[in-house]
């Protein structure tokens, strides 16, 4: 394998790659979270929805709307220019890669930049735009998801003229950053099923439902699971935190997280964290490779063990493998020959912690990797990676080639 060679500064945390955008499928993300009985259908029994505008939607979220906000209906076409246009070839270039060294990126995925724009032509109802103060909504669904889309955007719309969202959702970590698009979404998302539940009639929901599951059937098959995982995991976690905080302290409540954010998708994940403040522990990387340039560090998160886990075995297994997450840095490195190494080192908040997630590593190997030579050493896609505890900590480290993994095992294990 051609080692690829890293620019210092190329591998950054992973950005709100569609931040403040609406994912189709997840517009009605809490259905299951918010079914109850209802019947108060429309007298003539016609399925047309309300109109939405600020005003409707800063009545819901309790919200004041400071000022209107145009809607610009756009063609796929546009949605995905506009979509994608802060984002550089490198960028996506690089996150790929990223993915291909947590053995996330499977060959049959193709490029991530070309899934990205499909994503984001297909699967992509509606886009705020912060530096635009606009939104964006596609004319290719119905007058009940255009509906829906508004609801969700105009929230975006009312959370960045109180806090400012361009500076609020950049975080120093992939971690951090995915915390922070997990409140924004998870609000939007919950203001959006409200109205759903509590100003639409049955018939109005079954027609949406309807929509959905058609909408459903097709993202999942055509997404591949990384790309996938990074999208949706805002709106999903996020709504469930938000409706933890909303029913404990209601709309003042959500604005008061806006004031002191989660630090981690540990906090979302698991809310009685948040109210705990329990600060992500730090990782000690071990000794790096011989020779070799830090080009990245990072701190993941228990999302993204959650991923990382949950592309080999089913979610239950991954999110218990994930729990009890404690710190994590991620460290990349380029060695002399300009082939990559990386080093993921976690901690854990218990030893019980730690021993599910060796059962956990343990099953991955058993199902994913293909047989080396040396027992400590596993392949699996492009990369060989090792993997070790001690303690209440791991260290798993990622090579493109065998020889690199064995000589930093070499430096690392035996001094």
């Amino acid at each position: 394998m051609e080692p690829r060679h890293l620019k210092t500064g190329e591998l950054k945390p992973i950005r709100t790659f569609l931040a403040l955008a609406t994912v189709a499928v997840l517009i009605l993300a809490g259905w299951t979270l918010w079914q109850r009985d209802m019947d108060n259908e429309d007298e003539n029994g016609e399925v047309s929805f309300p109109d939405v505008d600020i005003q409707y939607v800063s009545d819901i979220r309790e919200l004041k709307a400071l000022h209107d906000i145009p809607s610009v209906v756009v063609d796929p076409e546009e949605m995905s220019d506009i979509a994608t246009r802060n984002l550089s070839e490198d960028e996506l270039h690089m996150l790929q890669y990223l993915f291909e060294i947590l053995l996330l990126w499977d060959q049959g995925d193709g490029d991530l930049a070309d899934a990205f724009d499909d994503f984001a032509r297909s699967d992509v109802a509606g886009l705020y735009v912060p530096e635009d103060r606009a939104m964006y909504v596609t004319d290719r669904f119905s007058e009940g998801l255009t509906s829906k889309v508004l609801v969700h955007e105009y929230t975006h719309a009312l959370q960045d003229q109180h806090f400012d969202l361009s500076s609020f959702m950049e975080g120093n970590t992939t971690d951090s950053t995915m915390a922070l698009r997990c409140l924004v979404e998870g609000d939007a998302t919950l203001v959006a099923d409200v109205q759903y539940y509590y100003s639409l009639s049955d018939r109005q929901r079954g027609v949406l439902m309807e929509e959905m599951e058609d909408l459903y059937d097709g993202q999942v098959t055509n997404t591949p699971y990384a790309l996938w995982e990074l999208m949706t995991f805002p709106y999903m976690e996020g709504l469930e935190f938000t409706i933890d905080i909303h029913q404990n302290e209601g709309w003042e409540g959500v604005d008061s997280v806006f004031l002191k954010p989660p630090l981690s998708t540990e906090q979302v994940i698991h809310p009685e964290k948040y109210r705990d403040d329990e600060a992500p522990i730090p990782a000690q990387p071990g000794v790096p490779p011989e020779g070799a340039r830090e080009v990245s560090n990072d701190r993941m998160g228990e999302f993204m063990v959650s991923i990382f886990l949950g592309h080999h075995m089913d979610r239950d297994h991954a999110n218990k493998g994930a729990e009890g997450w404690g710190g994590d840095q991620m460290v990349i490195y380029e060695g002399e020959d300009g082939a990559t190494l990386a080093e993921w080192s976690l901690v854990w908040d218990t030893d019980r912690d730690a021993w599910e997630f060796s059962r956990a590593m343990e099953q991955l190997v058993e199902i994913t990797t293909d047989p080396v030579e040396n027992p400590d050493i596993h392949s699996c896609g492009d990369f060989f990676f090792s993997w070790e505890r001690q303690g209440r900590g791991h260290s798993i480290i990622f090579a493109e080639n065998i020889r690199d993994l064995e000589d930093w095992r070499t430096v690392r294990y035996d001094g």
